[in-house]
C-alpha cells in the first residue's frame, strides 16, 4: 500500500525536475473538438477529465470490446467474457451508472446483465471519447459513472466524386482463428455527403495457455478448463451509413447503424449459452446558426436493442422454437438546444430532452414488460478567463417507470414508480503559469432504479444465477468529487487526480447464500447500502527525444459498503500501465515505422463475499473469485508501407508475449478458466482509390 502511494508522489517529483529544465518552454496542447460534452469544446477548454482514442494510438489499442479499447487509461477497467465482450468500468461504477453514447445518442442495451456488452464495434468508430468524474452527470440521469462516445467517420460534404475515398481493412489473430473484414466507402458532391463502412468478425474457441486443469492435477484453485475453451465462439457484423447536407447555416445528417453478435458463453458445466444479440440506432441531426454566433440542434433518435438466449445449447442453435429468454427494448429521444455565445464572457447551451423506452419480454420471467418516460431540461455554461476555466451544469430529470403486463403474474407490484431529482456540478480548471493547472470538481448525480433492480425474477443463464428484483429500491444519489494537478511541458506532461464519490442507497446484487429449488443456480437479490469509492489516478507522458516516448499511469482505487465495511462487488484491481514508443526514420519502403512495447500489472485483489458476483467459487475446489496479482508485455509494429502504388498500413502486434497464466478479477470466466494466451494478430488497411 505504501508503494502504490509513493508513485503519484515520485510522478509529481518527476514533474518538478522536468519543470527545471524545461521552464522557458511553453507547451502545445493537442486541440481536438469533443463532441461528447453537452456543449462542443476543446479538451483542454474544459474542466472535465476527458481522454481521446482516435489515430495512431485508436489502431493500436482498439479490440473488439469497448472495455477492452480502453482499459488501458487510468481508471477504466472492462468486465470481459471473451475477447468480444467488454463493459467499460470507469472508477469502479458499470452498467446503469455509466452512459454509452452513439455519435452522442444515449445507448440502451439491457445493460443491468455483468455480461451485456455495447450493441457497438469499436472498429467502426473514428474516434472513442471518455468522460470521467464529476463533469459527466451533465450527460443524464444514468451517468454518475462516466459517459463513453463512439463518434462515426466525418462524412465529407462537397467531396469531389460520389465515390471520393474507399478502404479495406483485414486482420487475423493466431489465438481464436479470428478473421476481420472492414470495407469503408465515402464521398460526395456539391452540399451533399455520405459515407459507409462495414464490418465482419468471426472467431473461433479462444485457448488459455497450457497448464493442467484441476482435475487432472487435483491441484486447489487450478483451472476447471484449460487448453482451447470451448463454445466461446462469435461472429459480429456491423454496419454504419450517413448522409449529410450542408446549406448557408445549416447541416444536417441521417445516420444508421446495424449491430449483430452471435455469440457462445462457456457455463461452468461444461454447456454453452447461445445468445443473438441485435442493436438498430436511427438518428437524424440538425443544426441551423441564426442572428451572431447563436445556434439551435434538434436531434431525433430511435434505438431497437434484441436479446435472445438458450441456456444449454449454442447459437448455432438458437431457433425461434428453441430459447428460454427473449427480450426487446425499444427507445425514442428527441433533444433540442440552443447555444449561445459568450454573455459577460459566459458561453453555453441549455435544452430539453424527452424519452420514451418500451421493453417487452416475450419469453422468460428474467424482466417484465415495460414503460419508461422521462422529461428533462438541462443548462450548461463555461467561462474562460486568464486565471481559470470555469464549468457550470445544471440539470432536472422527471422519470415514470411501470410494469405493465398484468399477464406476467410473477410481477408483484404493478404501480408507477416516479422520480424527481436535481443535479449538477462545477467544475473550476486554475491556470497556474503557462504549464500548470490545478483542477476541482463537484457533482450532484443521480439514479433511479430500473426494471430490472425493481422487478427481476428468474434464471439468468448468462451468469448462470437466479436473480430476483426489490420494488421497494429507493433512487440512488450521488456526490462525486475531485481535485487534480496537471503539469504541461514540451516534452513531459502529467496529472494526478484524487476522486471521492460517496452514493446514497447504492443499489448491488448480493448472493443470498440459497439455491433455487427447480433450476439449483444461486439466487441473488437487490440491495441496498450507502457506499463511497474513493482513488488516486496518475499519468505521465513523456517525450524523450524525436524518437522515443512514453506512456504511463497508475490507479489505486478503494471502496466500502457503510454498514458492512466490505468492499463493493465488481470493483476493479488496483493497476498500472506503461508503454515505450520508438519512432525509426523513414525508408523507401516504409514510412511511419513505430515499435511499441507494453507492460499491464494487476494487483492482488480479494473478493467481497457474498456480495461479490460469482463469490462462489472462493469455497469451490477449482477456480477462484479472488485474483493474485500479474503482468502481461506486449509488443507491435506498425508501418505505412510504399510496396503498392498507393501506400498501405500495416501492423503485427503480439499480447500475453510469454503466454503468462493469469485471471483478471472483472473477468467472469475467472471462476471456473483463464485468461486468454498469446495472441498474435496481423491487420492491413489497405486503399482502394
Amino acid at each position: 500500500m505504501n508503494q502504490i502511494k509513493l508513485i503519484p508522489l515520485l510522478l509529481l517529483f518527476s514533474n518538478s525536475l522536468f519543470a527545471n529544465q524545461d521552464k522557458h518552454s511553453h507547451s502545445e496542447i493537442e486541440q481536438i473538438t469533443v463532441t461528447a460534452s453537452p456543449f462542443a469544446t476543446k479538451v483542454l477548454d474544459s474542466a472535465a477529465a476527458i481522454k481521446i482514442l482516435n489515430g495512431q494510438e485508436k489502431r493500436l489499442k482498439q479490440t473488439l470490446s469497448l472495455g477492452g479499447s480502453l482499459a488501458s487509461y487510468s481508471g477504466v477497467s472492462s468486465i470481459s467474457t471473451g475477447s468480444q465482450s467488454g463493459k467499460p468500468v470507469i472508477r469502479g461504477l458499470s452498467g446503469n451508472r455509466i452512459k454509452i453514447l452513439w455519435n452522442s445518442v444515449a445507448q440502451d442495451f439491457l445493460q443491468f446483465g455483468v455480461r451485456h456488452p455495447p450493441g457497438l464495434t469499436p472498429v467502426l468508430a473514428q474516434r472513442i471519447e471518455l468522460v470521467k468524474g464529476p463533469m459527466s452527470v451533465l450527460y443524464g440521469a444514468d451517468a454518475i459513472g462516466g459517459v463513453v462516445n463512439l463518434i462515426s467517420s466525418d462524412i465529407p460534404i462537397g467531396a469531389d466524386n460520389i465515390i471520393s475515398d474507399a478502404n479495406l481493412g483485414l486482420s487475423y489473430q493466431t489465438n481464436n482463428s479470428q478473421k476481420d473484414y472492414n470495407l469503408s466507402l465515402s464521398g460526395g458532391s456539391n452540399r451533399w455527403g455520405w459515407n459507409a463502412a462495414l464490418t465482419e468478425s468471426a472467431a473461433d474457441n479462444f485457448k488459455t495457455p497450457n497448464t493442467q486443469s484441476y482435475y487432472d492435477s487435483q491441484i486447489l484453485n487450478a483451472p476447471k478448463f484449460t487448453g482451447e475453451i470451448p463454445f466461446t465462439d462469435f461472429n459480429i457484423k456491423n454496419a454504419d451509413v450517413a448522409i449529410g447536407y450542408s446549406a448557408h447555416h445549416l447541416d444536417t445528417d441521417f445516420r444508421i447503424n446495424i449491430w449483430n453478435n452471435d455469440q457462445n458463453f462457456l457455463q461452468p458445466n461444461g454447456l454453452p449459452t447461445g445468445q443473438k444479440l441485435r442493436n438498430e440506432n436511427f438518428a437524424a441531426n440538425l443544426n441551423y446558426e441564426f442572428l451572431s454566433e447563436w445556434s439551435t440542434n434538434i436531434k431525433l433518435s430511435l434505438q431497437r436493442n434484441e436479446r435472445d438466449a438458450v441456456t444449454g445449447a449454442s447459437y448455432q442453435k438458437l431457433t425461434e422454437y428453441n430459447k428460454d429468454l427473449a427480450i426487446s427494448l425499444e427507445r425514442k429521444q428527441a433533444t433540442i438546444s440552443l447555444n449561445h455565445p459568450q454573455v459577460h464572457g459566459w458561453k453555453g447551451q441549455f435544452g430539453t430532452e424527452l424519452v420514451n423506452k418500451n421493453q417487452n419480454t416475450s419469453i422468460g420471467t428474467l424482466v417484465p414488460d415495460a414503460d419508461y418516460s422521462s422529461k428533462a431540461i438541462f443548462l450548461y455554461e463555461v467561462l474562460d478567463s486568464n486565471l481559470y476555466i470555469a464549468e457550470f451544469g445544471a440539470r432536472y430529470d422527471s422519470i415514470k417507470q411501470q410494469a405493465i403486463n398484468t399477464e406476467q403474474a410473477w410481477v408483484s407490484d404493478f404501480t408507477e414508480h416516479q422520480w424527481q431529482a436535481l443535479s449538477g456540478s462545477i467544475g473550476i480548471t486554475w491556470k497556474l503559469g503557462n504549464q500548470w493547472l490545478l483542477m476541482n470538481r463537484i457533482a450532484r448525480g443521480f439514479r433511479a432504479p430500473s426494471i430490472f433492480d425493481l422487478y427481476a425474477n428468474g434464471v439468468h443463464g448468462g451468469v448462470a444465477a437466479y436473480q430476483i428484483g426489490n420494488p421497494e429500491l429507493k433512487e440512488e444519489y450521488s456526490l462525486n468529487k475531485e481535485i487534480g494537478l496537471t503539469y504541461l511541458g514540451n516534452k513531459l506532461g502529467s496529472t494526478i487526480t484524487y476522486f471521492h464519490n460517496k452514493i446514497d442507497d447504492y443499489i448491488y446484487q448480493a448472493n443470498s447464500l440459497s439455491f433455487d429449488h427447480n433450476s439449483s443456480l444461486p439466487i441473488y437479490v437487490q440491495k441496498q447500502n450507502n457506499a463511497t469509492i474513493d482513488g488516486v489516478e496518475a499519468e505521465l507522458n513523456w517525450k524523450i527525444n524525436e524518437k522515443t516516448s512514453v506512456e504511463a499511469n497508475y490507479t489505486w482505487i478503494n471502496s466500502e459498503l457503510a454498514q458492512t465495511t466490505e468492499e463493493l462487488p465488481m470493483m476493479p484491481a488496483d493497476s498500472g500501465y506503461i508503454a515505450v514508443n520508438y519512432l525509426f526514420d523513414d525508408t523507401k519502403l516504409a514510412k511511419n515505422l513505430q515499435l511499441n512495447a507494453n507492460y499491464s500489472f494487476y494487483a492482488d485483489k480479494q473478493s467481497a463475499g457474498a456480495y461479490e458476483p460469482f463469490s462462489q467459487y472462493d469455497d469451490l475446489p477449482f477456480g477462484t473469485a479472488s485474483t493474485k496479482s500479474y503482468g502481461l508485455f506486449g509488443i507491435s509494429a506498425s508501418a505505412d508501407s510504399l510496396l503498392l502504388d498507393k501506400p498501405f498500413f500495416i501492423q503485427l502486434k503480439i499480447d500475453n508475449l510469454f503466454d503468462k497464466s493469469y485471471r483478471n478479477f472483472l473477468d467472469t470466466y475467472k471462476g471456473y478458466t483463464l485468461g486468454m494466451g498469446r495472441n498474435v494478430r496481423l491487420s492491413v488497411s489497405i486503399p482502394l482509390i
